[in-house]
């Protein structure tokens, strides 16, 4: 019977004609991200940003955001779920911003970090997951699963000395119609990955009173591969010039 079905499988693996929308969806985040980045000044505060960014998705053709907009500066950014507010951007800030489009009835996903001026703790520890993270990505696919991807990603902190208590969320999750769908990227979930679903691999550290750290990128999984969908969204922006 109908009532029975599960309609969260049946979303999981994506048709051709979705996955050509959610790359449209994605093509809107590349064609967003320069402009958000000019609009990372000192004095602005979170909440601006914010605005600023879901103005300039709805500019370039999104329908509307696929979540509330994570804009987050500084020490904030030690809260993975953390709220926009009143807090101004200074010279040496950190800066996290989780954003995503929704066009045609599909969400999009990504999160990016920048800083203001240098702060070379956050650079060291940045590109540290940033090559676990890129790493991660690559052994995505058919023969591998959810659990070893975030075990693996735990090792390699531990090997880079950042111990798994740091590490408060799992990896990623499925994205389509809603946000978070099935499959979810978990040290939990041992079934292999399929074809054509699409995740995110988003590993975050989070050093509280300090600094976090998140960095998510949209995959599309193949048989021997993965496709990196936001690949042309820099991870390298970190920097700003002040």
């Amino acid at each position: 019977m109908i009532e029975n079905y599960n309609f969260d499988k049946l979303r999981q693996i994506k048709y051709i004609s979705e996955i050509n929308i959610i790359k449209k969806g994605i093509k809107i985040l590349e064609k967003s991200i320069f402009d958000i980045r000019s609009n990372i000044i000192l004095g602005i505060t979170e909440k601006q940003l914010k605005a600023k960014i879901e103005y300039i998705f709805k500019k370039n053709g999104a329908d509307e955001t696929s979540f509330e907009t994570i804009v987050l500066f500084n020490k904030k950014t030690a809260f993975p779920h953390g709220h926009s507010e009143n807090q101004k951007l200074k010279k040496g800030n950190v800066v996290l911003i989780d954003m995503g489009t929704k066009l045609n009835g599909y969400c999009t996903d990504l999160t990016r970090m920048f800083c203001i001026g240098t702060n070379a703790k956050f650079f060291s520890t940045y590109e540290k997951l940033l090559d676990i993270q890129i790493n991660a990505i690559k052994s995505v696919n058919v023969n591998n699963n959810p659990s070893k991807i975030e075990n693996n990603i735990i090792k390699k902190l531990e090997e880079n000395n950042i111990d798994k208590e740091y590490y408060l969320h799992s990896t990623g999750h499925g994205v389509g119609i809603n946000i978070h769908e099935l499959p979810f990227v978990s040290y939990k979930n041992k079934n292999n990955f399929q074809e054509n679903e699409i995740i995110t691999i988003e590993p975050g550290i989070y050093f509280y009173n300090k600094f976090g750290i998140r960095i998510e990128d949209m995959i599309l999984v193949k048989k021997n591969k993965s496709i990196n969908l936001t690949k042309n969204i820099p991870k390298d922006l970190n920097f700003i010039k002040v």
